[in-house]
């Protein structure tokens, strides 16, 4: 079975060789590619927007892993972790 972020990494590296695409990465991925010498970092002059970030969860309120994996991610690159709320589960 393949793990959340090996499944991201794919899905985001198949975007990356289509053309005419442009893919928007999330930091942890981008980084691990850039490591690699596989992709560049691209320096603009944009401010990244506000992001607001919902997740849906199951009625059995059991997290499945890869919103675990990806709310791990949010809270662990978050430049303000006040920004980051726990999950509601009431």
């Amino acid at each position: 079975m393949v793990d959340a972020h090996t499944a991201l990494q794919r899905l985001y590296t198949e975007l990356a060789q289509e053309p005419g695409i442009v893919s928007v990465w999330p930091d942890f991925l981008l980084n691990e590619q850039i490591e690699r010498a596989i992709l560049t970092r691209i320096e603009a002059d944009a401010k990244p927007p506000q992001l607001t970030l919902s997740l849906m969860y199951r009625k059995d309120r059991v997290f499945g892993a890869a919103a675990e994996y990806f709310a791990e991610c949010v809270k662990s690159t978050s430049l303000d972790r006040s920004a980051v709320s726990p999950i509601d589960t009431s």
